[in-house]
């Protein structure tokens, strides 16, 4: 593979919500963009852009309201105003709401269609963005000018700097031979949309159950107007396949004896989804020109919803450090830059994962007393106002060093802000 001139300055592996989010942006702020994705574009193959929900935080909002993207979205989401955590057969429980936190709600469920949607439209009216609809193969080079990727078929690409957003299992950080930390939770999770008998009223749920977390968030009414909720539930191994093979009639049982009768009986079931849980993440974020980003740089349990957002919270940190620089005569890899962002990006990283691991493993550690314990924890948070409000602003993704873009901060290149 010889060396050549770049004929893009972002490569980004990986089109689903994070690289196309983070392609969006730099092309808008003049950076020519290469997004690479072997499922295409259309919206209706992309497993990223499937039925399955997702809960933006109040900092992921943000930075779609700065794209110009979040009003729609909004139209199809759900408001979490209020938040709901018990342990199944313990008496203690904690809830946050929103107006103590003197915000409208917590957070937003959106289902991925509706991100996919307007991401889509976004790019297909971005000049500068190019996609390609093809796989990486693995294969790449670095020298001092520049990075060249293979594609399937043999092609390639060739840009200054590449984002790895290809997921978890990235070939590409395995090409690269960065080593990872992993944690294998003993369970599966479980994603269906659920509709039931009473309306939420804002209220998401978050119950620990002896299978491990169950979580109920709010979707919009589906056509008859009937309430609904996003269910991800926790499956122990051993049960994956009789759980798979169950009818909807019996996994409503299963369902509704683990989360009780908070919205009244659970109607329905849709189509459903079981992957394994496991925590996966990168040791380091930068290897010459190549940084990682999405969940080729950390995957996380969805207990709390926090790996889409904090992910996010990465793109808005590359976009603002490249929105810095001149696109015509700066080289968007510059080293120094660069380092301090995966700096930052490994303490936010380390501190979302820690709170994602004590929240998992707090609640399935079985002892003598802990169950009385944890439940007493709960009514004691509950009525801690401080606490709670700390805790709830980790969730919603304010915490310290929030990119700009992600505090509502529009994106401005050097041009825009008048710089010779």
């Amino acid at each position: 593979m010889s060396p050549s001139r770049a004929s893009h300055d972002v490569l980004i592996a990986g089109g689903g919500m994070v690289g196309a989010t983070l392609a969006l942006a730099l092309g808008r702020l003049g950076w020519r963009v290469a997004l690479v994705e072997p499922a295409g574009f259309s919206g209706q193959d992309s497993p990223s852009f499937d039925e399955r929900a997702t809960a933006l935080s109040w900092s992921s909002r943000q930075l779609f309201s700065t794209l110009g993207l979040w009003d729609a979205m909004a139209a199809d989401s759900a408001a979490i105003e209020h938040i709901h955590v018990s342990e199944q057969g313990r008496f203690g429980r904690s809830r946050l709401h929103a107006g103590d936190l003197d915000v409208d709600a917590l957070g937003h469920v959106v289902p991925n269609r509706a991100i996919g949607r307007e991401l889509l439209a976004a790019l297909a009216d971005e000049a500068l963005v190019e996609t390609v609809t093809a796989g990486a193969t693995g294969e790449l080079e670095q020298d001092d000018d520049g990075v060249s990727l293979v594609l399937d078929g043999g092609d390639s690409l060739r840009g200054r700097l590449l984002v790895i957003a290809d997921g978890a299992r990235s070939r590409l950080r395995q090409s690269l031979g960065m080593p990872v930390h992993s944690v294998e939770f003993p369970h599966s999770g479980l994603v269906a949309n659920v509709s039931v008998e009473r309306d939420s009223g804002g209220w998401a749920y978050e119950r620990f159950t002896s299978d491990g977390p169950l979580a109920m968030l709010p979707l919009p009414a589906d056509q008859s107007g009937r309430p609904r909720m996003n269910l991800v539930m926790s499956v122990a191994h051993d049960q994956v396949e009789p759980v798979r093979s169950m009818t909807d009639a019996e996994l409503l049982a299963r369902i509704q004896r683990s989360f009780g009768y908070h919205l009244g009986r659970l109607l329905s079931v849709g189509e459903r989804a079981i992957y394994p849980l496991n925590q996966v993440g990168a040791r380091q974020l930068l290897a010459g020109r190549c940084l990682l980003a999405g969940n080729a740089a950390m995957a996380l349990h969805p207990v709390a919803g926090q790996g889409f957002n904090l992910a996010l919270r990465g793109v808005a940190d590359l976009a603002e450090q490249l929105s810095l620089l001149d696109p015509n005569r700066d080289d968007p890899a510059q080293p120094d830059r660069l380092a301090a962002l995966e700096r930052r990006r490994l303490e936010d990283i380390r501190r979302t994962a820690m709170m994602t691991r004590l929240l998992v493993e707090g609640f399935t550690l079985q002892g003598p007393g802990l169950a009385k314990l944890r439940s007493l924890l709960l009514g004691v948070f509950d009525r801690t106002p401080l606490a709670s409000r700390r805790f709830a602003r980790l969730g919603m993704g304010r915490v310290s060093g929030l990119p700009g873009p992600s505090r509502g901060i529009p994106l401005a290149g050097p041009s825009d802000k008048g710089s010779p």
